[in-house]
């Protein structure tokens, strides 16, 4: 790696040749989502502009207003910001370690404790595909089970695509994730009565997209943006808050424009490919780190496989952690300390200091993510010889 270079924590290869050809594409719109559901073997699919609008879509159609809705302790701000902003009321149930799933025997007194619960929010976070199985048969069969596949899209268990195994689930195709058209959200689900909930809802509270022209150039830019150089130089720039987690439930809700529709429509068939790759440099991380008795590395417990949009390892001395994370910093290797704190640490949310979330404070405590994606496979063996040394 040169001394110019900078790794993003995360990237996903949108070709700009992709991009063009979206924007002058025809194709109708129905046909661009029906090419998608028949993919992930869907009946019903709703193009919004991020995934917390499409989350907010779902709890807005499905649920009265404060409804309980849990979520895991340990997640991004924006689900918790997303049920904030549908007048939802949000409960906390511990994470664990292990997966990032929730904490069965927690999730049993969460229910105990709330039995008038109305949804249960499931996150694959990192693309560490959890049991949604186990979760209905601990809450029931009344709860709505949102399919939380933010970080997962194309990922498939048991031949199955993650965010289509609950009731209702939902993408996000941000710049952050495994597949990214620079801004966008996609619901799904089989059931034709929440389905015509959704479609009532998105028609009376989102606005139609404006002009794409920013959309273009923002997407045309986005592999020379991510491209090291680059990213070196503008991860500098005075005000540039990259990967902050911000907690905000004050957002616009916005139909996803037909151009973004057109250009996942060209790409979605290529998360499979990238997924595999960043699956692989996980692998090989994990074949250096495999003996290493000062981490831990949280993987599926349905096919033992670990995060592939990014490597979680968790360093249980905090004061190792900050050292790697800073010597990772100054070489530019794209590390991150990821969500700061758990959900119940976040100052704005109601009734935040009720809940017990042991587990998911220890993430947030120990949590060090490393990158997967091309530009780490690119940098070849080398490279990650040189990242996972931090953690020696």
């Amino acid at each position: 790696m040169g001394m110019l270079s900078k790794y993003t924590p995360v990237a996903s290869d949108l070709p700009a040749a992709e991009v063009s050809a979206a924007r002058k594409s025809s194709t109708p719109i129905k046909e661009c989502l029906a090419e998608i559901g028949s993919y992930l073997k869907v009946k019903h699919l709703f193009a919004v502009s991020t995934g917390r609008a499409a989350l907010y879509a779902v709890l807005k159609a499905a649920l009265p207003p404060g409804s309980k809705v849990i979520l895991p302790g340990y997640t991004c701000y924006t689900v918790a910001a997303a049920v904030i902003g549908a007048g939802m009321v949000p409960i906390l149930s511990d994470s664990r370690k292990i997966d990032f799933g929730y904490d069965p025997d927690k999730l049993h007194e969460t229910i105990k404790t709330h039995p008038d619960i109305k949804a249960i929010v499931v996150c694959h976070l990192f693309g560490i595909a959890l049991d949604i199985d186990e979760i209905r048969n601990v809450v029931g069969a009344d709860v709505l089970i949102i399919d939380d596949a933010a970080q997962g899209f194309g990922i498939q268990v048991n031949g199955r695509f993650l965010g289509t195994c609950g009731d209702v689930g939902f993408y996000s195709f941000g710049r952050g994730k495994n597949l990214s058209i620079v801004g966008g959200g996609l619901l799904v689900t089989d059931d034709d009565a929440l389905a015509g909930a959704i479609a009532t809802t998105i028609k009376s509270e989102f606005k139609e997209a404006t002009g794409s022209g920013g959309e273009y150039i923002k997407a045309r830019s986005y592999n020379l943006i991510i491209r090291p150089s680059i990213f070196n130089i503008l991860s500098r720039m005075p005000g540039m808050k990259l990967g902050r987690s911000v907690f905000n439930p004050d957002f616009e809700m916005i139909r996803l424009s037909a151009f973004k529709i057109r250009l996942l429509h060209r790409i979605y068939m290529t998360a499979e490919k990238m997924n595999a790759d960043r699956l692989d440099v996980s692998r090989q991380y994990l074949s250096i780190l495999g003996n290493n008795s000062s981490v831990s590395v949280p993987k599926s417990r349905i096919d033992d496989r670990p995060g592939s949009l990014r490597l979680p390892v968790l360093v249980e001395d905090v004061n190792k952690r900050r050292e790697i994370l800073r010597i990772g910093a100054k070489q530019g290797f794209g590390l991150s300390a990821m969500y700061p704190t758990a959900l119940n640490q976040i100052e704005e949310l109601p009734g935040r200091d009720e809940h017990d979330l042991e587990g998911s404070e220890a993430i947030a405590r120990s949590i060090v993510t490393l990158p997967t994606h091309f530009h780490i496979k690119s940098g070849g063996n080398d490279l990650i010889k040189k990242i996972t040394g931090l953690f020696e």
